[in-house]
């Protein structure tokens, strides 16, 4: 609650800023990241991001807090899909219903919705891993309270009152019962809201893949214009990664790794070769797959050798050595599993 507050008071003061001086694209930046981080809010976010690269159009960070939010209105729509299943690309969309959905996405928040309860879900993880049992059941009730005052769709959905009971019925037993019932309730949710509104799942399906798509292109090319305006800011490419991976855009993350190594062509690229080689696996391209894991073995032996051959080695050139002596263990491992067909 306290964090909070001082959240909404520098929100006020971004606001009474902005009202003397619009065209201050620091501010339209930092009252969007307020809104981006502990609101949910992406749609909001994004206009103050647009806006910021308006006034300023070499504003990096303006420019790349537009790419996380087109990733996040993307990753909103995928956690949809998995509710639902996918679809045919392909397919007719009915433009009434398209808009009509379009309405549910943005206006009710329904992104907002879904995000909520998605960082509610690693909450708990996190909650997991650092408290016993009796107190797990506290954090994980105190923190749907304090999530669920974010969203009105949740507030009307019961969400506290379901998380509640869920705690109480496997909090001691199962506790990813917890977690599985969260996907439920984002089922539930859903199918509420698809019945209250008319709408056929079988003409949802296109629509979510075809506004997903669209939110992904944007994202793309506002990562592609941050890299432009900061060439050579190594985690722009590790935020864009991080998307990729997480709307399981194998294509996407495939170019993300070829554009490192080519604007960095003389680094060790073991990390991104073991990256292209995963995208490719799960892109049932297993030859290519291979191809690119035994680049990462190249690569690696090589930055082992050059640091075992230093006369004196850091604590930190002494983890990594000791690092990739793991990681060349587990991608011989790996591969022979990938060789054998078992993966």
């Amino acid at each position: 609650d306290v964090l909070m507050q001082k959240v909404d008071s520098s929100l006020l003061y971004y606001e009474q800023s902005l009202a003397i001086f619009r065209d201050y694209e620091s501010n339209l930046n930092n009252r969007g990241v307020l809104l981006y981080t502990f609101y949910f809010d992406y749609l909001e976010a994004l206009d103050l991001f647009k806006n910021s690269v308006h006034v300023n159009p070499r504003y990096k960070e303006g420019m790349l807090n537009c790419a996380n939010s087109y990733a996040k209105m993307a990753e909103g729509l995928f956690e949809i899909e998995k509710i639902i299943g996918g679809s045919d690309s392909t397919a007719d969309i009915d433009k009434a219903v398209y808009k009509q959905f379009v309405s549910l996405y943005k206006q009710d928040e329904l992104y907002k919705t879904f995000a909520i309860t998605k960082q509610f879900e690693l909450n708990i993880r996190e909650f997991s891993k650092n408290f016993s049992r009796d107190q797990l059941g506290f954090q994980i009730v105190t923190n749907a309270k304090n999530l669920n005052s974010l969203s009105e769709t949740l507030k009307n959905s019961a969400f506290v009152n379901v998380m509640s009971e869920n705690v109480s019925k496997f909090i001691q037993v199962n506790p990813q019962g917890i977690i599985n019932g969260i996907s439920q309730f984002n089922l539930d949710l859903f199918e509420q809201l698809v019945v209250k509104n008319n709408i056929s799942k079988e003409k949802l399906r296109p629509i979510i893949s075809s506004l997903k798509q669209q939110y992904i292109d944007s994202a793309k090319a506002s990562f592609s214009k941050t890299h432009d305006l900061s060439e050579k800011d190594k985690n722009i490419y590790t935020i864009e990664e991080k998307f990729a991976i997480l709307l399981n855009e194998y294509q996407w993350l495939i170019s993300i790794q070829e554009k490192f190594i080519k604007k960095f062509p003389n680094e060790q690229h073991g990390s991104q070769y073991i990256q292209i080689g995963n995208a490719y696996l799960n892109l049932k391209n297993r030859d290519k797959a291979l191809e690119f894991f035994q680049k990462g073995v190249q690569s690696f032996k090589k930055e082992k050798e050059k640091l075992r051959l230093k006369a004196q080695r850091s604590e930190e050139e002494e983890n990594r050595l000791n690092l990739l002596n793991r990681e060349l263990d587990n991608l011989k491992k790996f591969k022979q599993k990938v060789i054998n067909g078992e993966i």
